[in-house]
């Protein structure tokens, strides 16, 4: 039974991980694009232009009216011509559907492990009723 603790150690560490950095997304904001940027600075954001074109740009920087990216070759873009802003942030909401996801994948598991071996280690038999 040992040789199974490394494999669900592994296991229940990815679960973590993935847990931990996939509980994110994009959230819409209602103020303004410049707002957003100067008070809470933001990692990532993505804005979809009044042409319909949808941008993400990484550690977004105001120039003046424009947007601006720390990424090379990223062309700015003015800040009127955002018609919908995302900002990339944790969501409490996703993080606690996986959370109880994996507590109803471990339940479940456990239930299946125990519930097929009624308690009795593998090989083990019942024991013989003595005469008498």
């Amino acid at each position: 039974m040992r040789t199974r603790v490394p494999l669900a150690r592994r296991f229940i560490a990815a679960l973590l991980i993935a847990l931990l950095t996939g509980c994110h997304s994009w959230q819409p904001t209602t103020v303004s694009p410049r707002a957003v940027i100067l008070e809470e600075q933001p990692s990532s954001v993505r804005f979809t232009l009044t042409n319909g074109e949808i941008m993400t740009v990484t550690d977004p920087l105001m120039r003046n009216d424009s947007i601006v990216s720390t990424e090379a070759g990223m062309a700015a873009v003015a800040s009127q011509d955002v018609r919908l802003l995302e900002v990339w942030r944790f969501s409490t909401v996703k993080t606690i559907g996986f959370a109880v996801g994996i507590v109803a994948l471990a339940f479940s598991w456990t239930r299946l492990a125990v519930g097929s071996s009624r308690g009795q280690e593998p090989g083990e038999g019942p024991l013989p009723k003595e005469p008498g």
